[in-house]
């Protein structure tokens, strides 16, 4: 990483289902789609299928700041 960057979110722990996926979508709240940070305008312009399909396979992690 150069020097100066820092991340601004960190990946956290895995979502497990997909209430707790929509909540985060609610708050407009970051989540991580594997290792990459997504605005959560990206995930509400996805289907509802695909999401489910992501939290059965434990691709989404929240997003937690990073301190």
């Amino acid at each position: 990483m150069a020097w100066g960057k820092k991340r601004k979110y960190v990946k956290g722990k895995a979502i497990k289902n997909i209430e707790t996926l929509l909540g985060h979508l609610n708050k407009k709240r970051w989540v991580f789609w594997r290792d990459r940070p997504m605005h959560p305008i990206l995930l509400e312009n996805m289907t509802l299928a695909t999401l489910r399909r992501a939290v059965k396979r434990k691709i989404i992690y929240r997003a937690c700041p990073n301190t």
